[in-house]
């Protein structure tokens, strides 16, 4: 390693957030310059439309450690870091998000870690309680039924604020190659020798509505699922399809019997066959909505192609 090395690259995904960006440079900027090393900051814009990306452009002006990159157009926060992280060139690469939820202070704990205990990876985990209940119940749920799925026990308390080596760096890229990958999930599932740092809300933190609505949810919650489903699972699901449309067939049938032509005043047996057409159409439903998903994911960017047609400074 020469004095001229980049031991750090920071990558912040950016979108829409040009409001954000002095107070990140500059948080950023006062941490990294106390720990007295060379780093890079690699912004990405993620298609914004607002005036993220002149801002970058002004603030890497008199920042020479700044770095900006453009996307073609909005890839979404994963496709972004990605994209950070093929283009940062650091010894070290960490990923923080641009609204300051982390506070960047924790990289002087992680890089020792990283630098002189021989860690490969480290995570940070932050305390959700200051979120939805609804969010907490969703996120909780749904990452239960994912560890059935994929055979991956996921922290969901994890948050995106990590550091990682060069080693970990090449096989996330790796797979990134085959398809699209959310950055702490595939970290966490690495067979590397990596810790977990406990972070709390940053002061500096810019609380912002959140953009995820219950739609956007569902639709991020189906696509990890495919992600990392195992081929196992796959592969039932593909088999169970003609059996629940038989089933939920059958059971229309039955409730029109029953409820349209009278078939039955039995309030209990009327009450089971609903419950019966209710499972059956839900479980459809998401066995339909899983393997669209999964022809989607055939037709999702790589990452050659998102890092096509960008500009950078």
């Amino acid at each position: 390693m020469t004095d001229n090395t980049i031991l750090i690259s920071i990558v912040s995904p950016v979108y829409n957030g040009a409001h954000l960006l002095d107070a990140l440079v500059a948080r950023l900027t006062a941490v990294l310059d106390v720990m007295n090393i060379r780093y890079e900051i690699v912004l990405v814009d993620d298609g914004s439309s607002d005036d993220s990306w002149q801002k970058i452009r002004q603030l890497a002006s008199y920042i020479p450690q700044l770095k900006g990159l453009k996307l073609c157009q909005n890839f979404g926060h994963h496709n972004a870091i990605t994209a950070g992280i093929a283009r940062s060139v650091g010894v070290y690469t960490s990923v923080i998000d641009c609204d300051l939820q982390e506070d960047p202070v924790l990289l002087q704990e992680m890089l020792p870690l990283l630098q002189q205990q021989g860690y490969e990876l480290v995570l940070t985990r932050k305390d959700r309680s200051g979120h939805k209940t609804w969010r907490n119940v969703f996120s909780k749920t749904f990452f239960m039924l994912f560890r059935l799925v994929s055979g991956i026990a996921y922290d969901n308390r994890l948050a995106n604020f990590c550091m990682f080596d060069t080693n970990v760096r090449a096989q996330f890229l790796q797979k990134t190659q085959q398809q699209k990958q959310y950055l702490i999930i595939s970290l966490q599932k690495m067979d590397v020798h990596k810790k977990v740092l406990d972070a709390s809300i940053s002061a500096h933190y810019q609380a912002k509505k959140s953009t995820y609505s219950w739609r956007k949810l569902e639709h991020t919650a189906y696509e990890i699922a495919v992600l990392y489903a195992s081929p196992v699972f796959k592969f039932l699901l593909g088999l169970l399809m003609p059996i629940l449309f038989y089933f939920t067939l059958y059971a229309s049938v039955m409730l029109y019997m029953l409820l349209v032509k009278g078939l039955s005043y039995n309030l209990l047996f009327n009450l089971f066959w609903l419950l019966v057409w209710i499972f059956n159409v839900a479980m459809l439903s998401f066995v339909v909505k899983f393997l669209l998903e999964m022809r989607k994911q055939k037709k999702r960017p790589k990452l050659y192609e998102i890092c096509q047609n960008t500009e950078t400074i």
